[in-house]
């Protein structure tokens, strides 16, 4: 899939689940809270354009912090960050517009439903590439990809895994799976998980 394209599904997801928790939240909220929460969302997207303007993205980069898990380490400089950035960017800016519309009355969102764990969509995203492109050769491409599955998944299930545990384990993933051709946990560790140091 393309990366925009990808990134685009997870901005609608987070866009969708913004209006819908906020929907939620507004029917208990007094009229005078109604209000203040509407001049909130004014000042935000004025904010945001400001940030654009300034090429400073700290709001959402707050914001994609709180959505991935507590000990993710975020590369900030690769490419598929960046899309996502953009993406979540414009999700945010729509996110306010409409939130302003939940608050000035009767409001439809037209949603569409998309099943998404938003946090692991996002870490999948996030680590999908970036360390395949530093190899040159196809076999140590495909390596790249493996070992980033592997510690996906790791991380997915015990999140404080740290690098040397993370190697060792996916070692021992790969002898069980690939016992032909193992990879030695230091190589692991020094040389495939830039991504999740």
């Amino acid at each position: 899939m393309d990366k925009n394209v990808e990134a685009q599904r997870i901005a609608n997801k987070y866009l969708e689940t913004e209006i819908s928790d906020f929907q939620v939240q507004i029917q208990s909220t007094s009229t005078d809270m109604i209000d203040a929460t509407k001049e909130g969302f004014s000042i935000e997207l004025e904010i945001l354009k400001e940030g654009f303007e300034a090429q400073d993205y700290s709001h959402i980069e707050i914001i994609i912090g709180d959505l991935l898990p507590e000990n993710y380490k975020l590369n900030t400089k690769c490419l598929n960050y960046k899309i996502l950035r953009s993406a979540l960017f414009n999700a945010r800016v729509k996110a306010a517009q409409e939130m302003i519309k939940v608050c000035e009355g009767p409001y439809s969102y037209s949603f569409k439903g998309e099943n998404m764990d938003l946090a692991i969509a996002l870490k999948e995203f996030l680590i999908k590439e970036p360390a395949v492109n530093k190899w040159k050769r196809e076999k140590q491409k495909k390596t790249q990809i493996l070992i980033n599955d592997f510690a996906t998944e790791i991380l997915g299930k015990y999140p404080k895994t740290g690098v040397t545990d993370l190697a060792s384990e996916i070692a021992n993933d790969i002898r069980m799976k690939n016992s032909e051709n193992p990879i030695k946990f230091e190589t692991i560790r020094k040389d495939y998980l830039d991504d999740f140091k």
